[in-house]
């Protein structure tokens, strides 16, 4: 074919092909990256981006949302050449893990995975474990100074308060923790715990902070939310916010941290408007779309250090009003071919 008769389509560059993990219900998440993968692909002039999901659940609800899925071993039988194998496989470029007892794992082979031409949105090692480890995330900001970090302990006698919050010490999810207990409560709630820590209950407002670092832990912009109605730990009713108080502290933190790519920041406001910082999750968070939708360019930034785009193509142009989120269920129906009976 003369080289005039060839279409724009074929002379475009490879694209993305993401493989989103853990993916299970996390429908809302992986539309807001297909949107985006298609809106990179056409600005860019790449290939149109392909989305892929992975869990151990073959019945997962997300693999209806994408493109392709592939069942992924639990975190216990997942190795770095299984990986590869399944990267090389699907022409797999970029990962994005969604689930916290993933991330040691992926941040341990980051370096490997790059090496492969897979470009990973996770942050180093020692800075996932100071996330991931309540009680040296605690220990680590204290350290550095920021004296907003609420007190955390393994041991109730090292506290002095009214009354008590019980969690697990590692990862993230609140079906196990406890707020507002006694000191007998909270004894008692510890005993069925496998790794419990204890900090002191403060009344308040409770807010979560998106925020995306570059590779050097610069943050390139912030959004901060509150967290209006909390189901099972996660918000299902959360509004933006205007509040720059708690946007420097928090971009402050996160560089301290060496944190890098989209970071959740979790922490208080009490009757008095001092804040009390409570952890960080080191991946996006469920109700980050609304951030996305404020004017969080997370995903296009992941993207561009992905291909090796310059993120400043892609500003953070803050929404000049207040945004609320809310989460509910919905129903997709389908069309399915005709069976012989």
């Amino acid at each position: 074919m003369d080289e005039k008769e060839q279409t724009p389509q074929q002379t475009l560059p490879t694209g993305l092909c993401l493989l989103v993990t853990s993916i299970g219900k996390k429908v809302p998440l992986l539309s807001a990256l297909r949107k985006a993968l298609t809106e990179f692909s056409a600005r860019e002039q790449l290939w149109p981006g392909r989305l892929l999901g992975g869990d151990c659940d073959a019945n997962c609800l997300g693999r209806y949302f994408v493109d392709h899925f592939v069942q992924l071993p639990a975190d216990g039988q997942r190795t770095l050449p299984g990986l590869l194998d399944v990267c090389r496989q699907w022409g797999v470029n970029a990962i994005i893990p969604t689930r916290d007892a993933e991330l040691p794992f992926f941040a341990r082979h980051k370096a490997e995975l790059a090496q492969a031409g897979i470009t990973v949105h996770i942050s180093d090692l020692p800075a996932v474990t100071h996330c991931l480890d309540k009680l040296l995330f605690s220990q680590q900001l204290l350290q550095a100074g920021f004296a907003q970090t609420i007190p955390t302990a393994i041991r109730l006698a090292d506290l002095n308060a009214p009354s008590f919050v019980v969690k697990e010490r590692y990862g993230a999810g609140s079906n196990r923790q406890r707020l507002n207990l006694s000191h007998r409560e909270a004894a008692i709630h510890a005993d069925s715990l496998a790794h419990p820590i204890f900090q002191p209950y403060i009344k308040g407002r409770e807010f979560s902070v998106d925020l995306y670092l570059d590779a050097r832990s610069q943050p390139l912009g912030t959004v901060v939310r509150s967290r209006d109605l909390i189901v099972n730990g996660e918000a299902q009713i959360t509004t933006t916010v205007d509040h720059p108080d708690i946007e420097e502290l928090c971009n402050r933190l996160t560089r301290s941290l060496k944190l890098t790519g989209h970071q959740v920041i979790q922490l208080i406001v009490d009757d008095n408007e001092q804040i009390h910082l409570l952890e960080c999750n080191c991946r996006f968070g469920g109700a980050s779309t609304l951030s996305f939708a404020a004017g969080l360019p997370s995903l296009m930034w992941f993207f561009c250090a992905a291909t090796g785009r310059d993120l400043k193509h892609y500003p953070f142009i803050r929404s000049p009003h207040p945004l609320r989120q809310i989460r509910h269920l919905t129903d997709w129906v389908i069309p399915l071919p005709a069976v012989e009976i």
